[in-house]
């Protein structure tokens, strides 16, 4: 457990404040404190909704993604090229549907970056 801890710091630091994938681990060393191997499995098992405290109003996640647009848009990209387009199936505003899509995308990198056999 330490050992994770420890990573996700390192990561943190190496990231930057004020970038996207920063807020991903903090978010993550936050809500995840108890359990950070489970928590990342329960956002990449069961997604955002009820999992992520920080993503769970709509204005803050306006906000999140206004903050971070350039860095969701890249990932956002990313994912498309790599899996062609991607099906909004719950009909998110697209704000809510790429903060959200970018965050389980960056918490997937990390468990892998983490060793994680999720």
């Amino acid at each position: 457990m330490r050992g994770l801890k420890a990573k996700i710091k390192r990561m943190k630091k190496e990231a930057g404040r004020g970038t996207f994938r920063w807020f991903v681990l903090n978010t993550i060393e936050k809500e995840g404190s108890d359990n950070i191997e489970s928590y990342i499995s329960d956002v990449l098992t069961y997604g955002i909704n009820g999992t992520v405290g920080a993503l769970t109003y709509t204005s803050d996640i306006h906000k999140i993604f206004d903050r971070y647009y350039s860095d969701i848009e890249d990932i956002v990209d990313e994912v498309k090229e790599e899996f062609g387009e991607v099906e909004n199936r719950y009909d998110l505003d697209v704000k809510t549907f790429y903060t959200f899509l970018a965050f389980e995308e960056t918490v997937r990198e990390i468990a892998e970056e983490l060793g994680l056999d999720i």
